[in-house]
């Protein structure tokens, strides 16, 4: 089990030029709550994603955080990455 705490990753190549179709998601999850029925609407799985995609519209923004559920209102916090800058 990971915890509370600063979460980093490096990705190889630019996530900003994935195909518009494709999902790049990053999850964390407490296993074992996760088949405990009794809270089910209320994320029993401590689960967080954050996602990179466009959702098939090159036009939409591209990254989000997600706090399970999606569904419930505020959980989903929709941004857009910018450009990286050259070293």
């Amino acid at each position: 089990m990971l915890g509370y705490g600063t979460y980093r990753f490096k990705t190889r190549g630019r996530v900003d030029l994935l195909d518009p179709n494709t999902v790049f998601g990053l999850f964390i999850w407490e296993y074992p709550q996760c088949f405990e029925g009794s809270d089910e609407w209320w994320n029993p799985a401590s689960e967080f994603d954050i996602e990179f995609s466009r959702w098939g519209q090159p036009g939409n923004d591209f990254a989000q955080f997600v706090a399970q559920p999606y569904w419930w209102g505020g959980n989903i916090s929709r941004f857009e990455m910018p450009e990286p800058t050259p070293a």
